[in-house]
């Protein structure tokens, strides 16, 4: 099948209501993925409330990376408020690293959350989807997504990463993390790391992250689905994708997030990605998802998709999503990609950590890294 899509789709989409989502994805892929991707993020983020994450992350990655990246950090952070973490690092390393790192890392975070929502959306979907594909797409994307949504988002995640990974990445990145950041930071977080790694990392990134969170969410309605979706793909995809995302969100509100995440990953990827998204987030109110991912993928893929998507949504209401995906991959990953991301967060509200982190690493590191770290903690 050679999917050639040239598609531009404008969604302008006024909402009022209530949407409960409860989701059910059990995505069984094996995929062979050839994604050359140059790919530009800017997602301007406006949230204030109170992020409460309880995480636990059990990353068991077998790994052989050959990641070729040009990346810079900006990370200018001026935070007020109480960050109380608590955390327990069990690190059992067995590396053979040549490190020749050049980077530069500045983030600057500025949150507040300001949401403007109303309405209840509940959806309880049911999809069964068994696919044995061979698609070749060339996509060219364009998506404008402007989120204005308000309510509470609670996340319950949980991440069990078993990975064996060939990757090779020629990443050229560039990233513009701005947050400002008030309140207190409550994170509950554990890490079980074991890890197996061949890496030859040649990183030469830029990220300028500016946050600027403010939940502005116009929406009324009622929107019920109700989703199941069983996804047993085996798919052959050679994805050449330049994409360019613009996602406004308007948000307040609370965000707790408790999320399960079981991943178990064998990937043979070659992505080259030249891919442009701009998310503008202002978001209030409350989102409560309740997540479990299970990913079983092995994919072959040849996607060259030329995409617009316009969508404009102003929602109103309280999300709850409690979603399940089932994702074991098995990917061989060449990663080709020229990233720029602009992530401008305002955040506002109360940060708690409790980080517990066991990693047991035993790598072999080639990293050729030119990078440049530049904290200004305020």
């Amino acid at each position: 099948m050679l999917l050639l899509t040239h598609n531009t789709v404008i969604a302008n989409s006024h909402n009022s209501g209530t949407a409960n989502s409860h989701n059910t994805v059990n995505a069984n892929s094996h995929n062979n993925v050839t994604a050359h991707s140059h790919n530009t993020v800017i997602a301007n983020s406006h949230n204030s409330g109170t992020a409460n994450s309880h995480n636990t992350v059990n990353a068991n990655s077998h790994n052989n990376v050959t990641a070729h990246s040009h990346n810079t950090v900006i990370a200018n952070f001026h935070n007020s408020g109480t960050a109380n973490s608590h955390n327990t690092v069990n690190a059992n390393s067995h590396n053979n690293v040549t490190a020749q790192s050049h980077n530069t890392v500045i983030a600057n975070f500025h949150n507040s959350a300001n949401s403007h929502n109303s309405g209840t959306a509940n959806s309880h979907n049911n999809v069964n989807a068994n696919s044995h594909n061979n698609v070749t797409a060339q996509s060219h994307n364009t998506v404008i997504a402007n989120f204005h949504n308000s309510g509470t988002a609670n996340s319950h995640n949980t991440v069990n990463a078993n990975s064996h990974n060939n990757v090779t990445a020629h990443s050229h990145n560039t990233v513009i993390a701005n947050s400002h950041n008030s309140g207190t930071a409550n994170s509950h977080n554990t890490v079980n790391a074991n890890s197996h790694n061949n890496v030859t990392a040649q990183s030469h990134n830029t990220v300028i992250a500016n946050s600027h969170n403010s939940a502005n969410s116009h929406n009324s309605g009622t929107a019920n689905s109700h989703n199941t979706v069983n996804a047993n793909s085996h798919n052959n995809v050679t994805a050449h994708s330049h994409n360019t995302v613009i996602a406004n969100s308007h948000n307040s509100g609370t965000a707790n997030s408790h999320n399960t995440v079981n991943a178990n990953s064998h990937n043979n990827v070659t992505a080259h990605s030249h891919n442009t998204v701009i998310a503008n987030s202002h978001n209030s109110g409350t989102a409560n998802s309740h997540n479990t991912v299970n990913a079983n993928s092995h994919n072959n893929v040849t996607a060259h998709s030329h995409n617009t998507v316009i969508a404009n949504s102003h929602n109103s209401g309280t999300a709850n999503s409690h979603n399940t995906v089932n994702a074991n991959s098995h990917n061989n990953v060449t990663a080709h990609s020229h990233n720029t991301v602009i992530a401008n967060s305002h955040n506002s509200g109360t940060a708690n950590s409790h980080n517990t982190v066991n990693a047991n690493s035993h790598n072999n590191v080639t990293a050729h890294s030119h990078n440049t770290v530049i904290a200004n903690f305020s």
